[in-house]
């Protein structure tokens, strides 16, 4: 892993970061450009709600599964500023996707995609992180609520990898894992 101090936070690239983008280099398909500048906009709108209520950020991680951010003084913020910082994100791929439908459609529905997949209640994702500053006093329901997501989401995509004959996008596959691995683990 290279690790970089940028402004008193450490920036690492790991090596599944480097290995996906070198798979995505190699592909020729304009969508897996967009999903990574896209997926970089989504992240720079949560970075930039953590500016605006001077959260301070310890860590930005690139891995094989995405991006990463570790804030210090997330606690400190009220209920309502916790979910202006988890859902920026998302509402930055909602107003690119109102703002492209027009353009380019396939643009449009991809930042739908993007919002919708981090909207999702997994503990990790956005929307988990919203249920949780929402109900801390029920956690543990929220956890089970977070497994039966992911379940139902991996179900689905098994179904639609038997029925549809696609290849599937070494990205898809990392994030599907680390989010698996990340819900059993805890």
């Amino acid at each position: 892993m290279l690790t970089v101090r940028l402004f008193k936070t450490d920036v690492c690239v790991t090596f599944g970061f480097l290995m996906l983008l070198a798979l995505n280099t190699i592909s020729t398909h304009e969508i897996t450009v967009c999903c990574l500048c896209f997926s970089l906009l989504h992240e720079l709108s949560h970075l930039a709600a953590m500016k605006i209520f001077k959260v301070r950020v310890s860590q930005i991680k690139f891995y094989g599964a995405g991006i990463k951010i570790s804030c210090c003084n997330m606690r400190n913020l009220s209920k309502g500023k916790k979910l202006a910082v988890y859902s920026a994100g998302c509402i930055a791929n909602l107003l690119l996707c109102a703002a492209l439908c027009f353009i380019d459609e396939m643009q449009s529905m991809l930042n739908l995609c993007i919002a919708c997949f981090n909207l999702l209640p997994i503990s990790y994702f956005d929307g988990g992180m919203m249920l949780s500053a929402l109900f801390p006093q029920h956690l543990r329901a929220l956890d089970v609520v977070s497994k039966l997501t992911f379940a139902a989401v991996a179900a689905a995509i098994v179904c639609m990898a038997l029925l549809v004959p696609v290849s599937v996008s070494a990205s898809a596959v990392i994030t599907v894992l680390f989010v698996a691995l990340s819900e059993l683990v805890g």
